[in-house]
């Protein structure tokens, strides 16, 4: 398991980034176009459903090591969580992200600090913990340069617009 420890490393290293980015890319007043909320709908919209889908990395990870009730259970409470949080707004958003973000760091951050990191008799075992962090690594770069590129499209500053290239030709 000590190559997972260091994907999970990986990955927090990652989600840690990408707060940060995101706290970076927000828009300040007069950042955005007029009705730049509405021309982005949909793209936001993907983007939500990507983060939303982030939450099954991290509940893939309970199960191979917690087993399926905690899976379950962890499920439950985010699934609850997200559907309260309402998404009208690119700000909601960034918002919604960073709870994303904060939920899957919990799990990564409870994961890293076993001794020993042992997978759960009881619990899933396909496809398993590498290939699931594997995946998660992929899906969070995907959805960083999907997030940055849906800001990009409606930002009208020209500060906020170089640092959205730099990172998406990053």
């Amino acid at each position: 398991m000590d190559g997972l420890k260091s994907e999970l490393d990986s990955i927090e290293m990652q989600v840690s980034a990408l707060c940060i980015t995101l706290e970076d890319i927000r828009p300040k007043r007069r950042e955005l176009g007029w009705f730049a909320e509405r021309r982005v709908q949909q793209s936001r919209a993907r983007v939500h459903k990507g983060a939303e889908d982030a939450l099954n990395h991290a509940a893939a990870m309970i199960g191979y090591f917690d087993g399926y009730e905690a899976r379950g259970a962890f499920q439950q409470r985010t699934g609850a969580l997200s559907a309260s949080m309402s998404v009208h707004s690119l700000g909601g958003l960034l918002d919604y992200m960073l709870w994303v973000m904060s939920e899957l760091l919990d799990v990564i951050r409870s994961l890293q600090a076993r001794e020993p990191l042992e997978m759960c008799p009881g619990g899933p075992k396909k496809p398993g913990p590498m290939r699931t962090a594997a995946v998660c690594q992929a899906h969070l770069t995907s959805l960083e340069q999907r997030t940055c590129a849906v800001v990009l499209s409606v930002a009208t500053d020209d500060d906020l617009r170089a640092r959205l290239t730099r990172i998406l030709q990053s």
